[in-house]
C-alpha cells in the first residue's frame, strides 16, 4: 500500500506542477513573442532608419569636403579622382534613401522632399565640377564654400526631420518594449508565487514518501543551480530515479549550452569591437570624442595620436581642449560649441597644436551625441589636415596675383603702342598732306620739264646742224690748208670765219 500511494502522489504532484509549467511557458512565451516583435520592429525600422540616416549625413558631408578637392584640384588626374570620390558618395547616399523610404514610419513626402533636395544638389556640383575643369579653380572653390555649404547646410536640416522622427519612433518602441517587461516581469512574479504556494502544498502533501534518493538528487540539482532547494515527489523507484537523474544530465547539457552561446556572443561583441577601432585608425582624418563639461577625452583614434604627438596616455590626462589650441582658436571653439548645441552640427578651422608646439591647420566637422542612458552631452570632431590645401591655395593666388601683373603690364603696353600708333597716324595724315602738295609741284615741274625738253631738241637739232656746217668748214679748210700752205692770210680769215661759226654756235645754244 505504501508504494502505490506515494507512486499516485507523485504522478498528481507532477500532473499539476506540469500544468502550471505549461501554462506559465505558454504565456512566457507570448511575452517573449510580443517583445521579440517589439525588438523586431526597433531593428527593422526606427534603428535601421536611424543607421541609414547616418549615412546619408556622413555621405552629403563626405561629398561636400569631396568637392572642395574638386575646385582646387591642380590637376586633370586629381579632379577625376576626387570627382569618383564624389559618385561614389552619391551612389551610397541613394542606397541609404531607398532603406529609409523602404523602412520608415512616417510621412513618407518627408523623404521625398529630402531625396528631390539632395537630387537637385547634383546641378550646383555639375557646375563646379565644370569650371574646375576649364582651370576657374577659383570661382569652382567659391560656389562650393559658399552656394555648396548653404545648401548643403539646408539639406542636413531636412535629413535631421527624419533622423529626429526615427529616434522619436525608437524611443516610442522601446518604451512599448519596456511596458511589455515590466507587465511580464509583474506577471510572472504573480505566477511564480502561485506556482510556488502550490509547490508547497503539493510538497507537504507528499513529503512523508519522500526518500534518501531525492535528497541525493536535490543535492546534486542544487550544485548545479546555487539555488533553494527543489524536493519533487520522486518515489522509491529505480525507473523513475533514472528519469531524474536523466533530467539533471539534460540541465547540465543546457548549461552547458547557454555557457557556449554566451561565449559566442561575447567574441562576436569583441570582434564588432576590434573592426569598429580598425575601422577609425585606418581614417586618414582625426576622430576625437570629448565631454565638454569635463575637458576629457573619451575616445580617439590613430591617426589623432600620431599627428598629435601625444602617447594614449597623455590624451587621457590632457585638458581639452585647452592643450591643443592656442587662445585665439579656443574663442572661435567656444562660438562653434554654442552653435553646436543649438543646431547639432557646426564646421571650424583651427590649428592643431602638437607636442612639439608645431601648428597644423586643421577643418573640423563637430556633431553633439548625447547618452539616451545618462543624458550625458558629448561631443564628436572628425578634422582632415589642410595643410596642403592651405599651400595650394598659397600657390594659385601667387600664380593668379602673377598673371594679373602679367595682364597689367601688358595693358600698359599696349597702351603706350595705342599711343604710338595715334601719333604716328597723325604723321601719317600730315605726310600725306604734304605728299599731295608735292605730287601737284611734281605735275608743275613735268609740265616744265616737257617744255625745257621740246627746247633741247630744237638747240640739239639746231646743234646737229651747225655740227655739219662745222664739219664742212673743217673740211675745207684742210683742204685750203693743203692747197695754200703758204697763205697764211688766207689762213687767219678761214680762222677768223671759224671762229664766228663758233661764236653762233653758242648763241644758238644760250
Amino acid at each position: 500500500m505504501k508504494y502505490p500511494s506515494l507512486l499516485n502522489r507523485i504522478i498528481t504532484g507532477l500532473i499539476i506542477n506540469s500544468s502550471i509549467v505549461l501554462l506559465l511557458c505558454i504565456v512566457f512565451i507570448r511575452n517573449i513573442q510580443k517583445i521579440d516583435s517589439v525588438n523586431k520592429d526597433l531593428i527593422e525600422h526606427p534603428f535601421t532608419v536611424s543607421n541609414a540616416v547616418k549615412d546619408v549625413h556622413i555621405g552629403i558631408t563626405s561629398i561636400h569636403r569631396s568637392m572642395k578637392d574638386v575646385s582646387q584640384s591642380p590637376s586633370v588626374e586629381s579632379l577625376e579622382e576626387a570627382n569618383l570620390k564624389v559618385e561614389n558618395y552619391d551612389n551610397g547616399v541613394i542606397e541609404s534613401f531607398k532603406i529609409i523610404a523602404e523602412r520608415y514610419l512616417g510621412d513618407k513626402e518627408d523623404v521625398n522632399t529630402a531625396l528631390k533636395s539632395f537630387e537637385n544638389w547634383r546641378p550646383i556640383r555639375a557646375e563646379v565640377i565644370a569650371l574646375a575643369k576649364e582651370g576657374k579653380n577659383g570661382d569652382a572653390y567659391n560656389i562650393t564654400a559658399q552656394k555648396g555649404a548653404q545648401y548643403v547646410d539646408s539639406l542636413l536640416k531636412q535629413i535631421k526631420v527624419i533622423e529626429n522622427f526615427a529616434m522619436n519612433k525608437a524611443n516610442e518602441i522601446n518604451s512599448t518594449s519596456e511596458q511589455i517587461s515590466k507587465k511580464t516581469v509583474r506577471n510572472s512574479v504573480i505566477y511564480l508565487s502561485v506556482a510556488a504556494l502550490l509547490f508547497l502544498i503539493i510538497t507537504s502533501w507528499f513529503y512523508t514518501g519522500l526518500s534518501s534518493p531525492l535528497k541525493k538528487i536535490t543535492s546534486r540539482i542544487n550544485s548545479i543551480s546555487k539555488s533553494d532547494p527543489l524536493n519533487f515527489p520522486i518515489p522509491e523507484t529505480k525507473n523513475i530515479l533514472s528519469v531524474l537523474h536523466s533530467s539533471v544530465d539534460n540541465l547540465e547539457s543546457l548549461v552547458h549550452n547557454l555557457e557556449t552561446l554566451v561565449l559566442k556572443r561575447t567574441q562576436e561583441l569583441a570582434n564588432e569591437k576590434e573592426f569598429t577601432e580598425l575601422a577609425l585608425n585606418n581614417q586618414i582624418d582625426t576622430f576625437f570624442v570629448f565631454d565638454p563639461e569635463e575637458g576629457k577625452a573619451i575616445r580617439w583614434n590613430k591617426t589623432f595620436t600620431e599627428i598629435s604627438g601625444y602617447s594614449d596616455k597623455e590624451i587621457a590626462k590632457l585638458k581639452v581642449p585647452d592643450s591643443y589650441y592656442s587662445p585665439e582658436d579656443l574663442k572661435n571653439v567656444e562660438k562653434i560649441n554654442s552653435e553646436v548645441y543649438n543646431t547639432g552640427y557646426g564646421m571650424v578651422k583651427l590649428d592643431l597644436t602638437t607636442k612639439k608646439r608645431e601648428k597644423i591647420p586643421f577643418e573640423y566637422i563637430i556633431t553633439k551625441l548625447t547618452d539616451k542612458k545618462t543624458g550625458k552631452l558629448y561631443l564628436v570632431s572628425i578634422g582632415r589636415n589642410i595643410k596642403e590645401r592651405l599651400a595650394r591655395e598659397a600657390e594659385l593666388e601667387k600664380y593668379r596675383n602673377h598673371l594679373q601683373a602679367l595682364v597689367n603690364e601688358q595693358t600698359e603696353e599696349i597702351q603706350a603702342i595705342n599711343e604710338e600708333l595715334k601719333t604716328a597716324n597723325e604723321e601719317q595724315a600730315s605726310l600725306n598732306e604734304e605728299l599731295a602738295a608735292s605730287n601737284e609741284e611734281l605735275v608743275a615741274t613735268n609740265e616744265e620739264l616737257a617744255t625745257a625738253n621740246n627746247d633741247l631738241e630744237r638747240l640739239t637739232n639746231k646743234l646737229t646742224k651747225s655740227n655739219k656746217e662745222l664739219i664742212e668748214a673743217n673740211s675745207e679748210l684742210e683742204r685750203f690748208n693743203s692747197l695754200f700752205v703758204d697763205r697764211e692770210f688766207r689762213i687767219k680769215e678761214l680762222k677768223e670765219q671759224i671762229k664766228e661759226l663758233k661764236n653762233k654756235l653758242e648763241k644758238n645754244e644760250n
